[in-house]
C-alpha cells in the first residue's frame, strides 16, 4: 500500500512539475538577438591578476544570467563580432593590501581593494551605461591566521552579482 501511494505521489508530482520545468522565466530571458561581446579589461601591470579573476567572473556571471543569448570574449574572439555589445572594464584603483596590517592591527586595516569602471556599449559604439565597483576581501569568512589570508573568490563573484544586478536593472528600464 505504501510502495503504491508513493508511485502515485511521483507520477502526479512530476507529472504536475513538468509544465514548469519546460517554461522559460519570464524576468532576466535573454534578450534575443543580443551578443556580448566583452573586452580585455584595462589595468595597471601590478593589477593584472586581481583584474584577470574579475573579468572571469563577471563573464562566467554573464553568461548564467540570460541577459543576453550568447556572451564572447577577446579570449576566444580577437575582434568584435559585427552587431554585438561591448562591455569595457578599466581598473581605477588597486591595492594589494599588507598581510602585516591585517595580522598585527587587524580591524580591517591592510585590507587589499580593487575598484573597476565598467562601461557597456551598444552595436553602434556608444556607450549607453557605466558603472563603478569596488571590491574587498571579506576578512570574516577568511581562513587563516588572525584573517591574514583574504577571500578574494567570494570578493570577485560579488562585485560580479552587482554588474549583472545594475545590468538587469538598465535592460528591465528599456
Amino acid at each position: 500500500m505504501r510502495k503504491t501511494s508513493l508511485a502515485l505521489a511521483l507520477i502526479f508530482g512530476v507529472a504536475f512539475a513538468a509544465p514548469a520545468w519546460s517554461q522559460s522565466p519570464k524576468s532576466g530571458e535573454a534578450q534575443q538577438g543580443k551578443t556580448l561581446w566583452i573586452a580585455k579589461f584595462n589595468c595597471e601591470p601590478k593589477a593584472a591578476p586581481a583584474v584577470a579573476s574579475v573579468q572571469r567572473s563577471d563573464a562566467a556571471a554573464l553568461q548564467y544570467s540570460n541577459l543576453f543569448s550568447k556572451v564572447q570574449s577577446f579570449a576566444t574572439d580577437a575582434k568584435q563580432p559585427a552587431g554585438s555589445w561591448s562591455l569595457q572594464a578599466t581598473e581605477t584603483s588597486f591595492s594589494r593590501g599588507s598581510t602585516a596590517k591585517r595580522v598585527m592591527i587587524g580591524f580591517g586595516t591592510g585590507r587589499a581593494h580593487l575598484a573597476m569602471k565598467h562601461e557597456l556599449r551598444n552595436p553602434l559604439g556608444k556607450v549607453v551605461w557605466t558603472k563603478k565597483t569596488k571590491s574587498e576581501p571579506s576578512l570574516w569568512s577568511s581562513t587563516g591566521t588572525a584573517g591574514a589570508i583574504q577571500n578574494q573568490d567570494a570578493a570577485m563573484s560579488k562585485q560580479s552579482e552587482k554588474l549583472v544586478d545594475a545590468l538587469s536593472k538598465y535592460f528591465s528600464r528599456k
